[in-house]
């Protein structure tokens, strides 16, 4: 049924309760298109190819479950990590003479993008996504 929240295990740190939502759910898909969107508006110009949208479900999909509920928390900072992969991703392409990002370039583009945040700030104890963060 549309609309209709099916919830499984997981919490919601700021409300205590049980809230990962299913994959299919139009919130859980609104919020997936919201990271396709960053993600093409990084990569300007430059195609995008269906293997690196599927890379991009499969890294991002559970996180997007657990934070779906609290989603306005953390959106801002979410959507400009993920223009700033597609940034990077395209330029990866780019210099290798390619006019389509591939999943290994996204792939390549996230894991270092993720890496470098965690090396400036785990030794802080910061985690500015919360559960949206790897």
């Amino acid at each position: 049924m549309p609309g209709k929240r099916r919830a499984t295990k997981s919490r919601s740190r700021s409300r205590g309760v049980a809230s990962t939502i299913s994959a299919d759910d139009p919130l859980v898909q609104n919020i997936l298109g919201q990271y396709y969107f960053a993600f093409g508006q990084g990569a300007g110009s430059m195609r995008v190819s269906r293997e690196t949208i599927e890379a991009i479900r499969k890294r991002h999909l559970e996180r997007i479950q657990r934070v779906a509920v609290d989603w306005n928390q953390y959106h801002i900072g979410v959507l400009e990590y993920m223009r700033a992969v597609g940034r990077h991703a395209a330029l990866i392409a780019t210099e290798d003479g390619r006019i389509a990002i591939s999943a290994a370039d996204y792939t390549k583009a996230a894991t270092l993008s993720e890496k470098r945040a965690h090396e400036q700030h785990d030794g802080e104890d910061i985690r500015f996504f919360g559960d949206a963060c790897s």
